[in-house]
This record gives C-alpha cells, structure tokens and sequence, in this order.
C-alpha cells in the first residue's frame, strides 16, 4: 500500500513538472552537445531539465549492472543560443556569476532555500 502511494505521488511530481513544457527541444549546450530539453522557467534566465539514464551503484552485486535516471538542469539566458549544464559542483558559482547584477539574489544563493534542488525558484525569482 506505502509503494503504491509513493509511486502515485512520483508520478504526479514529474507530470507536474513537465507541463510547462510538454514538448521538448533541442538545444547546443557550451561544450557542444546537442540535447533534448523540457523548459521549467521561461525568462530573461530560462531553466531546462532532461533526464538521463546512467550506470547506478553496484556494490550488492558487481556481476549484473543497472541502469537509474538522473535528472540534468541546464540554463539559458535570452541574449545566448546555448545552454550551460547547472550541477550540484557548479550551480553556486555559475549562477552568482550570471546573477550579479542582482546582489540580494546573489548572497543567498548556497543557503537554506537557495541551494540545488531550489533551482526553478530561485529563476523564477531573478525573473522577476
């Protein structure tokens, strides 16, 4: 019963969010790459996610691999055709970076409600 309620709620979350942008589209990010994004925030700063399917962990048994998804957040500014790949090593000094014409945004980024995982609202809030 716990399963299928969390299931039902993992479900619910990625359509979420993935309505803003149903359809994906090709983008060149900064190394080069061509990849296939779904837009999260459109704006001066626009934020992308893709999901990707990687090697997972094999300690429990090395003989037979598996596979999990990781989801990759990119961001595109208006004034640029590419988009750079946002991870949880890069995010704080791309983003302070990108940001600093707006230096409150900028000091709280790294803290309580302005780390990785608070990516889309914290563009959300720059585009303000």
């Amino acid at each position: 019963m716990k399963t299928m309620m969390l299931f039902l709620l993992l479900v619910i979350f990625f359509s979420f969010q993935l309505i803003a942008s149903p359809n994906p589209v090709v983008k060149e990010t900064t190394k080069g790459k061509m990849v296939k994004v779904y837009e999260l925030v459109n704006g001066s700063f626009s934020l992308y996610m893709n999901e990707v399917t990687v090697l997972g962990n094999q300690l429990e048994n090395p003989m037979q691999p598996y596979f999990e998804k990781q989801t990759v957040h990119y961001l595109g500014n208006e004034n640029e055709s590419v988009v750079s790949e946002l991870t949880v090593m890069n995010y704080r000094k791309t983003l302070k970076k990108l940001m600093s014409d707006k230096p409150a945004i900028v000091q709280k980024i790294g803290k309580k409600g302005y780390r990785y995982h608070d990516l889309e609202r914290i563009i959300r809030e720059y585009n303000q």
